[in-house]
C-alpha cells in the first residue's frame, strides 16, 4: 500500500523521507550533542487511537480511489481497525535532542529558545 500512498501525500507537500536529513538540519543549526528518543505506539482496534488512523487512511484511501487505484486492500484493513481483538502498531515517533554549543549561531534567528 505505501507504494499507492506515498505519491499522493508527496502532491500535499509531504516528504515521507525528511527525517532522514533531520540530524544534518540540527547539526547546521549549530546544535551539539545530538540524540535521539523514539516511541512506537501499540493500540487495539476499535481505540480512540484506532479510529484516529481509520479516519486519517480513510482520507488517503479515498485519493486512491480517486486516481483510479485499487481499494479493495484499502477497505479489508480500513475495517480491520474496528476489531477489538487485533493489536496494531503506529508509527514511529521520534523525538531530537541536542545542546546549543557556546560558539553556535551566530545568526540569532537560529538560536533555540
Amino acid at each position: 500500500m505505501c507504494r499507492d500512498v506515498f505519491p499522493i501525500i508527496a502532491l500535499r507537500g509531504s516528504k515521507v523521507d525528511w527525517a532522514r536529513d533531520l540530524p544534518y538540519i540540527v547539526v547546521e543549526l549549530g546544535l551539539r550533542r545530538l540524540r535521539a528518543e523514539a516511541e512506537h505506539p501499540y493500540f487495539f482496534g476499535g481505540s480512540d487511537l484506532a479510529e484516529f488512523w481509520k479516519i486519517s487512511w480513510k482520507r488517503v484511501r479515498d485519493r486512491v480511489a480517486a486516481s483510479g487505484g485499487e481499494i479493495a486492500e484499502w477497505d479489508r484493513e480500513l475495517a480491520e481497525l474496528d476489531d477489538p481483538t487485533r493489536l496494531f502498531v503506529g508509527p514511529m515517533t521520534v523525538s531530537v535532542i541536542a545542546n546549543k554549543s557556546a560558539e553556535a549561531c551566530v545568526d540569532s534567528s537560529y538560536a533555540v529558545q
